[in-house]
């Protein structure tokens, strides 16, 4: 009888680990320990692993705590590695990589802090019309009918006119699918800079590329422009 009480009791606790708190926003508040023993998770047809949470109290005393989680994200015998960050540096305002799309899903971090210590929690939710998010390199995310890949990404030095200086110049790739139409978008860093920020339309969508670190693109999707017939670059 003990062994089964044994057995029983860690099963319940990792099923109610594993489904997590669903709030009224429909995000799964999932929360994380420091160090390796944080157990996977399955949502749909994907299986997440949070392999390593690292947390570093306050490293400079105005600034926050630093939080790295490392984890593998598996889906059709396709698995992928990737971490989320959060940290500030002294004061200029806090830093993250999230929330990453992959598939269907975003994650992203939530970090509480009281008195120097941190509370974590990773946020699972479905991605969806209106919101950021950062998609990484050969991966790909779904919002309805709408398949985003970030397909390609390189780097190479020159200049836009004679009197430039030769500087690191990056161009990125992300392809548009949708019920068998497919649409390419090319955009590169420089541009980027100047105008902050970039829209493409295509079919009824509007894409905002709102940062370029090259090895992902941060995103934003709305459903509707203006002229859904015309796919291309509008000023901002």
């Amino acid at each position: 009888m003990k062994l089964l009480k044994s057995l029983i009791i860690p099963l319940l606790f990792l099923l109610l680990f594993s489904a997590g708190d669903i709030d009224a926003e429909n995000k799964m508040k999932i929360p994380l320990v420091e160090g390796y023993d944080n157990p996977s998770f399955q949502i749909e047809n994907t299986t997440v692993e949070p392999v390593r949470l690292y947390i570093q109290d306050k490293p400079y005393s105005d600034s926050s705590v630093t939080v790295f989680l490392e984890m593998k994200i598996a889906e059709n015998d396709q698995q992928h590695s990737t971490y989320l960050n959060y940290w500030e540096i002294n004061t200029s305002g806090l830093k993250e990589n999230y929330p990453k799309a992959f598939g269907k899903h975003l994650f992203s971090l939530e970090v509480n802090e009281t008195k120097g210590k941190a509370e974590v929690f990773l946020i699972v939710e479905e991605n969806d019309f209106g919101k950021p998010f950062f998609l990484e390199l050969n991966q790909k995310t779904m919002i309805d009918s709408l398949v985003i890949s970030f397909d390609m990404s390189v780097t190479g030095r020159g200049s836009r006119n004679a009197d430039e200086a030769f500087h690191d110049i990056g161009m990125g790739w992300i392809k548009l699918s949708a019920n068998g139409e497919e649409e390419t978008i090319t955009f590169d860093s420089d541009e980027l800079f100047d105008k902050k920020r970039l829209s493409f339309d295509w079919k009824e969508y509007r894409m905002w590329i709102l940062a370029y670190p090259e090895t992902s693109v941060q995103l934003k999707v709305e459903r509707s422009c203006p002229n859904p017939k015309t796919a291309g670059r509008f000023k901002n």
